[in-house]
């Protein structure tokens, strides 16, 4: 099962993976309308089951870099929760 490009709240793989008991691989991909693409992905855990709200954006794919920025264009630190404000 894939997701893509809008931010994935936890509760949807958890609910296909533990309610449902479903088999799927589960793979979350991330990049903006404006990139015209996926610029990461995340493969989402068969034991998945954080505390936090959405799903992590993952990694990038092959040759190519993100910079993941703040409000005031400066890059935050790796592992900084997501603001979807």
């Amino acid at each position: 099962m894939l997701s893509a490009s809008e931010p994935l709240l936890s509760d949807i793989p958890q609910t296909w993976m533990h309610r449902f008991a479903h088999r799927a691989r589960h793979v979350h991909m991330f990049g903006q309308t404006e990139t015209a693409g996926i610029v990461c992905t995340y493969q989402i855990p068969r034991n998945y089951n954080d505390e936090v709200t959405a799903i992590p954006i993952g990694r990038p794919i092959a040759n190519t870099e993100i910079y993941i920025l703040n409000e005031h264009s400066q890059p935050v630190p790796l592992g900084t929760p997501a603001s979807f404000t």
